[in-house]
């Protein structure tokens, strides 16, 4: 018997992005480049010309090998780029996430620094009791679509 699941997760901070997006819609990082300069516009506006308090669209905790394994596993596109490729885009190209900053990332979406906050479940209570009544936010699951399935991942089993 398993224990210790935790699925990956989408937090939305929906007070900003219901600005820039319809309430039914969501963001998912790894997308087409289209997709990509899409969010790339958001973020612009989100940043306007405030470069000191720099606005992220999103950010991932240091788990990035298990959303990566999960965007493969568990969805119905076929193979479109590499890890490589799909993180150049994001981080280097579009500057849609800080570099070299995972360790922050909770930090930064309770501080409304970050749009999208890609963890697990198990900072779920951590950020609910950062953010508060500060924001409205929006949990999913990581998954691109409807159809696709969640990847799980576990520290034990228990022996019945």
């Amino acid at each position: 018997m398993p224990i210790g699941i935790e699925i990956p997760l989408i937090f939305l901070n929906r007070s900003i992005l219901n600005n820039h997006l319809p309430e039914e819609s969501t963001i998912y990082p790894f997308s087409t480049e289209e997709s990509l300069k899409e969010y790339e516009k958001i973020q612009g506006k989100s940043n306007g010309k405030n470069e000191a308090d720099r606005f992220w669209l999103f950010h991932f905790d240091q788990n990035i090998p298990l959303y990566w394994n999960s965007y493969r596993g568990g969805t119905s596109i076929g193979e479109t780029y590499t890890f490589e490729e799909m993180w150049n885009m994001l981080v280097n190209e579009y500057e849609l996430i800080p570099p070299l900053d995972n360790h922050m990332a909770i930090t930064r979406f309770s501080n409304m620094e970050v749009g999208v906050l890609i963890t697990t479940s198990q900072h779920l209570q951590t950020i609910q009791d950062l953010i508060g009544n500060s924001f409205e936010f929006e949990v999913e699951p990581f998954i691109s679509n409807n159809r696709d399935s969640v990847q799980i991942v576990g520290n034990g089993l228990s022996l019945k």
